[in-house]
């Protein structure tokens, strides 16, 4: 009994990863947000409203150089920009960063 149990709690949760699994579209989306978030804490209205305006066409290039692996369970995500590198885990719906580029350390 103990082991049907287990193995449906397995199941379950294995189902609920597979099913969440994010795709590129959701990826998108979260860069559309992220690029919003980060304008609006330049405390600069003008950088804020640029980011709100432009953040949608920027998220589509970063998409473009985007590469995803598809784990079943999980994605990760692994973006290029020159020098820099994005990297991301995808699971649940959501996205974990793991490493972010730095735009101000390659001037």
């Amino acid at each position: 009994m103990k082991w049907t149990i287990a193995a449906t709690g397995l199941t379950a949760a294995l189902g609920l990863l597979a099913y969440t699994n994010p795709d590129l579209k959701h990826y998108d989306d979260f860069i559309n947000r992220e690029i919003i978030e980060q304008a609006r804490q330049q405390n600069n209205p003008l950088v804020a409203t640029l980011g709100n305006l432009f953040g949608g066409v920027a998220s589509s290039l970063v998409v473009r150089q985007t590469e995803r692996r598809n784990y079943l369970f999980f994605s990760t995500y692994q973006t290029t920009m020159g020098k820099e590198n994005l990297r991301a885990v995808g699971v649940l719906n959501d996205f974990i960063i793991t490493e972010r580029p730095d735009f101000k350390g390659s001037r």
